[in-house]
């Protein structure tokens, strides 16, 4: 994808493009290609980008200048009628299924695809996805009792669950996840001229869902403690030596559990270690965890230590 102002600028770099891809054996497919402005709107990786003209007081600004539009980025239709196509699918082919089992299914889809577009404006697209989804299910509800009523059908298979009416649940308690539930989660404009590839573990770790080069339980204890030490609160930098330490000694019975674990700087660990071991609690069959393989040779902590 490539945004210019020049139309002309725009053209030219596809000619570069094209040319470049032929020396390595590749070719612009033209039914995927096209030049357009950006009001009409465009389609990409399942998004539709577009810029919508409006008032003075939400218009975007740049340098302090009113554009007169604004930018908003949303599901494209097509891939929402492939999803609605797909809840379909499952709907049908589990006309004679268990209803538990139909919910697992449904869920499954529904919760992956809304997670995929829950970083752009999608709570309408949301709304309308759960409202049609509900009308198959009430379809797939009266194939199944041919010879009840509409009310007896209704307090078969939708349920009260809280303060939530009309829940596509199980007398157990096993329920539909709704479109709508899912939570918008604004998308965080990466720093500067930060990159994947600039060997800032610590930002990207907190930042990517995964990173080669953090295992999944230091990325997860991060997120949670947002980038900071356990005990002393600041903020890992590049470099940093950390340990995941117990916050309850296992000799005292911590556990190997997530909701027991905490991600400390080096030194802030080698400190509790030492206090612990003072009131008795270290033990020599307690487990020490392994340092960050890839920061042991830290010029930063090793300035610490010679200081």
């Amino acid at each position: 994808m490539i945004i210019h102002e020049s139309k002309e600028f725009v053209e030219y770099l596809q000619q570069q493009t094209e040319k470049w891809l032929t020396g390595v054996g590749l070719e612009v497919k033209p039914s995927k290609t096209h030049i357009c402005h950006s009001s009409e709107g465009f389609d990409f990786l399942g998004f539709n980008v577009r810029h919508y003209s409006v008032g003075t007081y939400r218009a975007a600004t740049h340098n302090g200048h009113n554009l007169g539009f604004t930018t908003l980025i949303t599901p494209s239709k097509q891939k929402v009628k492939i999803h609605l196509d797909e809840i379909g699918r499952v709907i049908d082919a589990n006309r004679n299924a268990p209803q538990s089992a139909l919910i697992k299914e449904l869920n499954s889809k529904i919760k992956g695809w809304c997670n995929y577009y829950s970083t752009v404006v999608s709570k309408e697209t949301f709304s309308k996805c759960h409202n049609l989804t509900f009308q198959k299910l009430r379809a797939w509800s009266r194939r199944r009792c041919t010879k009840s009523n509409a009310h007896d059908i209704t307090a078969k298979y939708w349920r009260t669950v809280g303060e939530n009416r009309w829940e596509f649940a199980t007398p157990n308690g096993h329920r539909m996840l709704k479109h709508s539930e899912i939570p918008i989660v604004r998308h965080v404009k990466v720093q500067d001229a930060r990159s994947p590839f600039d060997g800032d573990t610590v930002y990207w770790g907190q930042r990517m869902s995964s990173h080669p080069e953090i295992s999944a339980r230091v990325k997860k204890l991060l997120t949670r403690q947002n980038g900071k030490g356990g005990l002393c609160g600041l903020k890992f930098k590049d470099g940093d030596l950390w340990e995941v330490d117990h916050v309850i000694p296992t000799i005292l019975g911590g556990k190997n559990l997530y909701s027991n674990f905490q991600l400390l700087h080096r030194h802030c660990h080698h400190a509790k270690s030492a206090k612990d071991g003072s009131k008795g609690t270290h033990h020599k069959s307690q487990h020490i965890e392994e340092p960050c393989v890839l920061n042991e040779t830290s010029t930063v902590l090793n300035q610490r230590w010679k200081g």
